[in-house]
């Protein structure tokens, strides 16, 4: 859909991605003022020790349109949006945006993908990684292999920084 919405931006909808969620959507009746508000005591909240997530998670959901336009201007983004840089609200972010969780998603595709992470490691490591999770009971060894697949991947990216960030096999680190 990403793609098509790329190709043919005629096809976006309000939130200019292609995947709006009106289910989601509460910022029905917000005029610009009462969005100033949210932002301010947003990022109010923002500066305490310990912010109240349930509440901002609520303010984002109200200024999720109003935002849309900001992040045009990718300069001033975090600065407007504090809340963007703790992981938990920028996942929220992501899931109010385009209706999935990442996490989730994520999470299992590493756990599906920890078989062979773990497989592509060599020498003493790969040994004793695989004697670890055949001595494990069989409810951990699952957990064991994820872990390790978690761990090892940035060893992993190590070997062929191509494999880090592609696109259709392109890859966004060198350009090549």
């Amino acid at each position: 859909m990403g793609a098509l919405v790329t190709r043919y931006t005629f096809l976006r909808d309000g939130s200019h991605s292609g995947f709006l969620n009106a289910g989601s959507v509460e910022d029905i009746g917000e005029d610009e003022q009462s969005i100033e508000e949210h932002m301010k005591a947003m990022s109010t909240k923002m500066d305490k020790s310990r912010p109240n997530i349930d509440q901002i998670k609520s303010r984002m959901r109200r200024t999720l349109h109003a935002r849309t336009d900001l992040y045009k201007n990718k300069a001033e983004v975090l600065q407007q949006c504090p809340f963007l840089k703790v992981p938990r609200l920028l996942l929220h972010e992501m899931e109010l945006r385009f209706g999935q969780d990442v996490d989730a998603n994520l999470t299992g595709f590493l756990h599906s993908s920890a078989g062979r992470i773990v497989e592509s490691t060599k020498g003493p490591l790969h040994a004793s990684l695989t004697a670890a999770i055949a001595e494990a009971d069989p409810l951990k060894a699952k957990d064991l292999l994820s872990n390790a697949g978690v761990l090892l991947l940035p060893t992993l990216m190590k070997e062929n920084s191509k494999l880090l960030y592609c696109i259709n096999k392109v890859s966004r680190l060198t350009g090549s």
